[in-house]
């Protein structure tokens, strides 16, 4: 995958708050690994969490639990 399609996916992402956000503009974000997204995530409501908040939580959301 290319930086333009991981671009294009966070612009598909923010796209989803539309209407729910203002005024904070609409954010979508991944995070790539090894040229892999493996977390994504939008601002889905003002006053709420921003889009790279979310795409670290859906990150963290997919891991196996920590047996300590």
């Amino acid at each position: 995958m290319t930086d333009e399609i991981f671009m294009q996916r966070c612009f598909d992402l923010a796209r989803l708050g539309a209407g729910s956000v203002s005024p904070n503009p609409m954010v979508g974000a991944v995070l790539v690994h090894e040229g892999r997204i493996i977390g994504e995530g939008w601002h889905r409501q003002y006053g709420k969490a921003h889009a790279e908040v979310n795409c670290l939580s859906s990150v963290l959301e997919k891991r196996p639990p920590f047996d300590g």
